[in-house]
């Protein structure tokens, strides 16, 4: 029962830390869900990837939806300040040996391994690599490698919308009609 509190927690926690009043849009924060994870000094892969990335706005645009998870990771580079520029930080959440663990982590270097490419992630094979760098006070020590019981969850960091990156200029015109308008 403590999961899903820890959880909420982590969201809640992440979305307050992201306003800006000076921003020129709404910031697009996003959420990667996975049947299973692993973590090491330098990696995390998420196992079962979701076909489908969550993002949602903070206030005053308060906007939810979701883009598919290749097509996130295809923009990753696109666009001016993308995440391959500005590197994202994330909360890597899971539990392991029955307790919830966080780690505070740069994301780096997307890859996204599609067996089957005329299923897409739809197939719910998918796996997903980043390249990572701890953020913090916690890290895996070297070796000390975890690997999640269940469900892996990753909360990235924001992007903002200023209609300049092609990420977002998708998610403002395809996946979320009027959001900064």
């Amino acid at each position: 029962m403590k999961a899903p509190i820890y959880l909420l927690a982590a969201v809640m926690l992440l979305a307050a830390s992201c306003g800006d009043s000076n921003n020129k849009g709404p910031e697009l924060l996003f959420v990667q869900t996975s049947d299973g994870a692993a973590l090491t000094e330098s990696r995390l892969t998420l196992t079962g990837i979701s076909p489908q990335t969550g993002w949602f706005t903070d206030r005053p645009y308060r906007e939810a939806g979701q883009i598919p998870t290749e097509e996130f990771i295809l923009a990753w580079g696109e666009g001016e300040n993308s995440f391959a520029d500005d590197p994202p930080n994330a909360d890597f959440t899971c539990t392991v040996d029955g307790e919830v663990v966080n780690y505070v982590v740069e994301l780096e270097n997307p890859t996204l391994l599609v067996p089957y490419v005329s299923e897409g992630c739809d197939s719910g094979v998918c796996v997903l690599d980043y390249d990572i760098s701890f953020i913090g006070p916690d890290a895996v020590a070297v070796g000390g490698d975890i690997e999640c019981d269940s469900a892996g969850h990753v909360f990235i960091d924001y992007l903002v919308n200023q209609g300049s990156g092609l990420l977002l200029d998708g998610i403002d015109n395809t996946w979320s009609e009027g959001i900064g308008s």
